[in-house]
Protein backbone atom coordinates (compact mmCIF):
# COMPACT_ATOMS: atom_id res chain seq x y z
CA UNK A 1 0.00 0.00 0.00
CA UNK A 2 1.52 3.36 -0.92
CA UNK A 3 1.88 6.00 1.73
CA UNK A 4 -0.26 8.60 -0.71
CA UNK A 5 -3.45 5.73 -0.39
CA UNK A 6 -3.09 6.07 3.36
CA UNK A 7 -3.24 10.23 3.55
CA UNK A 8 -7.23 10.11 2.88
CA UNK A 9 -8.00 7.59 5.39
CA UNK A 10 -6.09 9.57 7.78
CA UNK A 11 -7.80 12.41 6.92
CA UNK A 12 -11.17 10.84 7.53
CA UNK A 13 -10.11 8.99 10.94
CA UNK A 14 -9.08 12.33 11.97
CA UNK A 15 -12.60 13.79 11.22
CA UNK A 16 -14.07 11.04 12.89
CA UNK A 17 -11.93 11.29 16.07
CA UNK A 18 -13.02 14.96 16.27
CA UNK A 19 -16.23 14.74 15.75
CA UNK A 20 -16.66 11.83 18.07
CA UNK A 21 -14.56 14.27 20.63
CA UNK A 22 -17.61 17.33 20.13
CA UNK A 23 -20.53 15.05 21.28
CA UNK A 24 -18.60 14.30 24.57
CA UNK A 25 -18.97 17.48 25.90
CA UNK A 26 -19.78 17.55 29.50
CA UNK A 27 -23.37 19.67 30.49
CA UNK A 28 -22.64 23.17 31.93
CA UNK A 29 -26.00 23.89 34.54
CA UNK A 30 -26.61 27.76 34.25
CA UNK A 31 -30.26 27.64 35.67
CA UNK A 32 -31.43 25.73 39.33
CA UNK A 33 -34.00 23.78 38.50
CA UNK A 34 -36.53 25.47 40.60
CA UNK A 35 -37.01 29.05 42.45
CA UNK A 36 -34.24 28.58 45.03
CA UNK A 37 -36.25 31.15 47.15
CA UNK A 38 -39.04 28.73 47.32
CA UNK A 39 -36.65 25.24 48.96
CA UNK A 40 -37.78 24.59 52.32
CA UNK A 41 -35.24 21.62 52.52
CA UNK A 42 -33.39 18.60 50.33
CA UNK A 43 -31.01 16.02 50.78
CA UNK A 44 -27.66 16.71 49.26
CA UNK A 45 -25.75 14.89 46.53
CA UNK A 46 -23.73 12.18 48.33
CA UNK A 47 -25.22 12.11 51.23
CA UNK A 48 -24.82 8.50 53.52
CA UNK A 49 -28.33 6.65 52.55
CA UNK A 50 -27.27 3.67 55.06
CA UNK A 51 -27.57 0.51 53.07
CA UNK A 52 -28.70 1.95 49.78
CA UNK A 53 -25.08 3.76 49.87
CA UNK A 54 -24.78 7.56 49.08
CA UNK A 55 -27.69 9.84 47.52
CA UNK A 56 -26.90 10.02 43.87
CA UNK A 57 -28.78 13.93 43.49
CA UNK A 58 -29.84 16.81 44.86
CA UNK A 59 -33.19 16.40 46.04
CA UNK A 60 -35.01 19.82 46.63
CA UNK A 61 -37.95 20.05 48.86
CA UNK A 62 -39.75 23.28 48.38
CA UNK A 63 -43.13 25.31 49.58
CA UNK A 64 -45.11 24.80 46.85
CA UNK A 65 -47.05 22.39 44.38
CA UNK A 66 -47.36 24.71 41.54
CA UNK A 67 -43.36 25.32 41.76
CA UNK A 68 -42.35 25.14 37.91
CA UNK A 69 -39.01 22.81 37.08
CA UNK A 70 -36.51 24.75 34.99
CA UNK A 71 -34.24 22.69 32.96
CA UNK A 72 -30.68 23.71 34.00
CA UNK A 73 -29.08 22.83 30.50
CA UNK A 74 -29.50 22.84 26.41
CA UNK A 75 -30.33 19.42 25.02
CA UNK A 76 -33.00 16.89 23.89
CA UNK A 77 -35.41 14.98 25.43
CA UNK A 78 -34.12 11.50 25.63
CA UNK A 79 -36.40 9.75 27.58
CA UNK A 80 -39.68 10.65 29.59
CA UNK A 81 -40.71 7.85 32.63
CA UNK A 82 -43.50 7.83 34.21
CA UNK A 83 -43.03 5.89 37.63
CA UNK A 84 -45.33 3.12 38.33
CA UNK A 85 -45.48 3.81 42.22
CA UNK A 86 -46.32 7.07 41.85
CA UNK A 87 -47.40 9.03 39.49
CA UNK A 88 -44.46 10.74 38.88
CA UNK A 89 -41.80 11.53 35.78
CA UNK A 90 -38.56 11.14 34.94
CA UNK A 91 -37.02 13.95 32.29
CA UNK A 92 -33.40 12.91 30.75
CA UNK A 93 -32.33 15.51 29.09
CA UNK A 94 -29.35 14.10 26.72
CA UNK A 95 -26.46 16.97 26.36
CA UNK A 96 -24.22 15.07 24.56
CA UNK A 97 -22.79 11.59 24.76
CA UNK A 98 -22.28 10.15 27.37
CA UNK A 99 -24.06 13.27 29.14
CA UNK A 100 -27.58 12.84 30.80
CA UNK A 101 -29.16 15.53 33.16
CA UNK A 102 -32.13 14.02 34.81
CA UNK A 103 -35.08 15.31 36.44
CA UNK A 104 -36.86 13.46 38.83
CA UNK A 105 -40.41 13.78 40.43
CA UNK A 106 -42.19 15.90 38.11
CA UNK A 107 -45.79 16.48 37.02
CA UNK A 108 -47.67 18.53 34.80
CA UNK A 109 -45.11 17.67 31.75
CA UNK A 110 -45.00 19.54 28.51
CA UNK A 111 -42.48 18.13 26.98
CA UNK A 112 -41.84 14.74 24.66
CA UNK A 113 -39.53 12.81 23.52
CA UNK A 114 -37.16 14.41 21.17
CA UNK A 115 -38.04 17.65 22.37
CA UNK A 116 -35.29 20.28 22.25
CA UNK A 117 -35.17 22.29 25.63
CA UNK A 118 -32.87 25.16 26.31
CA UNK A 119 -31.95 26.66 29.83
CA UNK A 120 -34.33 27.89 31.68
CA UNK A 121 -37.44 25.86 29.74
CA UNK A 122 -39.98 24.41 32.09
CA UNK A 123 -40.84 21.10 31.27
CA UNK A 124 -43.00 20.62 34.20
CA UNK A 125 -43.80 21.20 38.03
CA UNK A 126 -42.44 19.07 41.24
CA UNK A 127 -43.76 16.12 42.25
CA UNK A 128 -45.64 14.88 44.47
CA UNK A 129 -44.66 15.92 48.30
CA UNK A 130 -43.55 19.16 46.73
CA UNK A 131 -39.98 17.81 45.56
CA UNK A 132 -37.74 17.25 42.54
CA UNK A 133 -34.43 15.40 42.24
CA UNK A 134 -31.72 16.77 39.89
CA UNK A 135 -29.05 14.25 38.75
CA UNK A 136 -25.72 14.33 36.05
CA UNK A 137 -24.81 11.28 35.17
CA UNK A 138 -21.97 9.96 32.87
CA UNK A 139 -23.22 6.64 30.86
CA UNK A 140 -19.82 5.54 30.18
CA UNK A 141 -18.61 5.40 33.48
CA UNK A 142 -21.60 4.91 35.09
CA UNK A 143 -21.66 7.53 37.81
CA UNK A 144 -23.33 10.27 39.19
CA UNK A 145 -21.97 13.50 39.65
CA UNK A 146 -21.94 16.51 41.84
CA UNK A 147 -23.89 18.76 39.42
CA UNK A 148 -21.62 21.46 41.20
CA UNK A 149 -18.63 20.06 38.70
CA UNK A 150 -20.52 21.23 35.78
CA UNK A 151 -22.51 24.04 36.94
CA UNK A 152 -21.97 27.90 36.29
CA UNK A 153 -20.43 30.43 39.01
CA UNK A 154 -23.75 31.86 39.15
CA UNK A 155 -25.62 28.17 39.48
CA UNK A 156 -23.29 27.32 42.32
CA UNK A 157 -23.57 31.07 44.11
CA UNK A 158 -27.22 30.83 44.07
CA UNK A 159 -26.97 27.39 46.21
CA UNK A 160 -24.24 28.72 48.58
CA UNK A 161 -26.62 31.83 49.43
CA UNK A 162 -28.64 29.52 51.01
CA UNK A 163 -26.21 26.76 52.38
CA UNK A 164 -22.41 25.37 51.44
CA UNK A 165 -23.96 21.82 52.29
CA UNK A 166 -24.74 20.82 48.39
CA UNK A 167 -22.35 18.16 47.79
CA UNK A 168 -20.65 15.53 50.24
CA UNK A 169 -18.70 13.77 47.58
CA UNK A 170 -17.48 14.27 44.03
CA UNK A 171 -19.22 11.30 42.48
CA UNK A 172 -21.41 8.36 43.13
CA UNK A 173 -23.46 5.49 42.33
CA UNK A 174 -27.10 4.81 43.35
CA UNK A 175 -29.44 4.86 46.33
CA UNK A 176 -32.43 5.42 48.58
CA UNK A 177 -34.00 8.45 50.56
CA UNK A 178 -34.82 9.48 54.47
CA UNK A 179 -31.95 11.69 55.46
CA UNK A 180 -33.01 15.36 55.11
CA UNK A 181 -31.46 18.80 55.58
CA UNK A 182 -33.41 21.26 56.35
CA UNK A 183 -32.52 25.23 54.85
CA UNK A 184 -32.55 27.50 57.82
Amino acid sequence: MKWCMLIPLIIVLSFVLLVACDNLEPPVLSVTPVDLSTVTSFNAFGLDMGPYGKNPWIQYWVNASDVQVRSGVNGYVENLFLHEDSPHYVISIRVSEPWVVSYTCVLNVTVTVGDWVYAGDVPGTVGIGNQIYLKVDNNFEGLAYCPFDYATESFINQHLAITSDWCLEETVGYFSNPNIFTVD
